[in-house]
């Protein structure tokens, strides 16, 4: 009977990894159980960026690791960004009625210029 650990290196080699029974990496992907299926899909992943080149165990190593704990998957609604208070002018009336919208800007501290003020930004 062969070690987990010959048979994922006899199974990596025709795939193009340049692994050993005995790398400490093949041996945890073996300990751990990892499937043949998993490591030809980081292997397929990884050939997106090596191209033809030899693989070796310590490039997949990071890939397999994201393929066995995927992070969580992302909300269906996502949260609202945050709000820069210093543009935020929800909180303002915005009726139209120039009194009722200059009372409310003073209410918040938002004083309206003078005819001889200049605004400074």
């Amino acid at each position: 009977p062969t070690s987990p650990a010959l048979a994922l290196t006899l199974a990596l080699r025709p795939l193009g990894v340049s692994a050993l029974s005995t790398n400490p990496i093949v041996i945890g992907w073996a300990d751990r159980g990892v499937s043949v299926e998993l490591l030809a899909e980081a292997v397929r992943i990884a050939r997106e960026h090596k191209g033809d080149a030899t693989i070796p165990p310590q490039y997949l190593a990071p890939i397999v690791e994201r393929l066995l704990a995927p992070p969580a998957e992302r909300r269906a609604t996502a949260r609202p960004g945050a709000v820069n208070e210093k543009f935020n002018f929800s909180h303002l009336d915005r009726s139209g009625d120039r009194a009722a919208m200059e009372a409310s800007m003073q209410r918040h501290g938002i004083t309206m210029p003078g005819p001889d003020e200049e605004i400074e930004i």
